[in-house]
């Protein structure tokens, strides 16, 4: 996977995190009226005492210091793809880790590592994703009532034949709650033409 989009990326430039026939300009046009919905999503469910943020599969980190300056904190950008971070915006409340999922996810619980806001966008839909491990691994590096955020493409009408999965209805909250984590619509965020719907939710430790 890491290869198809590191191929993608030296072919098409960083405007294949959302379509690689727009131009540059139109990509940072897109990111700068996204940028203030998600800000103003998040912000009425975060509680303040959030310290570091992660946002998994960054891309080239065009959300990564919104979520830096949202909770005040350190924000970590992670992408497998290396080519995706050389790109990456540099910034003081931002270190970026690039490597294979795997190994990042091992390597933070090993560090014991937890993060307060888990961030991800147009990432849960990519078809070649381990999406029900992907969740798990999320949810085992989230703090103790820590914040999800996820951002992806749902239509009532979902065609597996897409280039990205357009998940039904429901689909989202399931997958997270199989880990504890209860995630509702918490508004929504257009993506050049298409609605991405934003989820927003807790993890709930069981009681012993």
């Amino acid at each position: 996977m890491t290869d198809i989009w590191d191929g993608l990326v030296r072919a098409h430039g960083r405007q294949v995190v959302i379509n690689p026939t727009i131009s540059g300009a139109k990509l940072d046009a897109e990111t700068a009226r996204q940028i203030p919905v998600l800000r103003e999503a998040i912000r009425p469910h975060l509680r303040g005492c959030e310290k570091t943020a992660l946002d998994f599969g960054c891309g080239y980190g065009r959300f990564t210091h919104m979520l830096a300056n949202l909770i005040d904190g350190r924000a970590v950008g992670f992408d497998p793809s290396p080519e995706m971070i050389r790109m990456a915006q540099w910034h003081t409340a931002v270190d970026y880790v690039c490597c294979p999922p795997d190994r990042f996810f091992d390597e933070t619980r090993k560090a014991g590592t937890w993060f307060d806001l888990i961030f991800t966008l147009g990432v849960l839909g990519e078809p070649n994703i381990p999406l029900w491990g992907t969740v798990a691994d999320l949810a085992s590096i989230l703090s103790d009532n820590g914040l999800v955020v996820v951002v992806d493409h749902v239509s009532a009408r979902p065609d597996v034949t897409r280039w990205w999965r357009f998940r039904e209805p429901g689909f989202y909250e399931d997958a997270f709650r199989t880990s504890g984590i209860d995630i509702d619509v918490i508004g929504t965020v257009a993506q050049l033409g298409d609605v991405m719907t934003i989820y927003g939710g807790r993890f709930t430790p069981q009681p012993a």
